[in-house]
């Protein structure tokens, strides 16, 4: 159920992604907007970061709804037989869909939409945090990198490189999924929850419901996994997005 959704749904984030950030595309609305709160304060200059983060946000957010039911599904596929669900049985994924169906409806399959949502903010915090970690760090060691490149010359290119070092790259992306995950964790246990439960409750409901009965360490419940995976997930996806990006600049006209 989550491959099903998920190949679908990244080539639309990223389309819309770099659609939004194009800060040379007149008609992108978000440089419209950046325009002219940047001619409010008497500057011509477009925050590329704000373009990032804000575009990161709305296309996160616009796959999220797209891929919440999927989510559903996985989840309770996911758990099915441990725990709260323990007379759950495991079923394939379409056996799992017309069960969730029928216990709750439409509604039943977008339960955890509202933190869902929440958690598509993370996708700004990612995106500024990520660009913002890459411009320090290379600005900070250029002048290593450069010294690396006389001292080492056999060394591949990605590696030593001031303008696209895989390694700066994928510590920007650990940097940037550490933050979020860290900051985010609570809205996926309650997403997790909610989904695992009758689907009746609100968001704020279960974040309490969690507090009051195992305070406050149960909302960072799987956050030592959520770091890992994620970090592991941004590198892969830092190494693919940038060699995408130099390979479609290569190929331009």
């Amino acid at each position: 159920a989550t491959a099903a959704g998920m190949v679908s749904s990244e080539v639309a984030y990223m389309w819309l992604y770099e659609y939004l950030r194009n800060r040379n595309n007149s008609s992108n609305p978000l440089v419209v907007v950046a325009r002219r709160g940047a001619a409010e304060e008497g500057s011509e200059e477009v925050s590329q970061t704000f373009l990032d983060g804000t575009a990161g946000f709305i296309a996160d957010a616009t796959t999220t709804v797209y891929m919440v039911p999927f989510f559903a599904v996985t989840t309770r596929q996911a758990c099915a037989g441990i725990g709260a669900a323990a007379s759950m049985p495991y079923e394939n994924a379409f056996v799992t869909l017309r069960r969730t169906l029928a216990e709750g409806g439409v509604r039943k399959m977008f339960a955890g939409l509202a933190p869902s949502l929440v958690i598509s903010t993370n996708s700004f915090v990612w995106w500024v945090a990520y660009e913002r970690s890459k411009q320090l760090a290379y600005s900070a060691l250029r002048p290593h990198l450069l010294s690396l490149q006389e001292a080492a010359p056999f060394l591949p290119a990605p590696l030593t490189s001031e303008k696209d070092n895989v390694v700066l790259n994928a510590g920007a992306a650990v940097v940037a999924a550490t933050t979020s995950s860290v900051l985010w964790n609570p809205f996926y246990v309650a997403r997790t929850r909610m989904q695992m439960g009758t689907g009746d409750a609100r968001m704020r409901d279960v974040l309490r419901s969690i507090v009051k009965t195992e305070g406050w360490r149960g909302l960072t419940r799987g956050t030592v996994m959520s770091v890992a995976s994620g970090a592991v997930d941004a590198v892969a996806f830092s190494v693919l997005y940038e060699a995408g990006k130099l390979l479609a600049q290569r190929s331009a006209p």
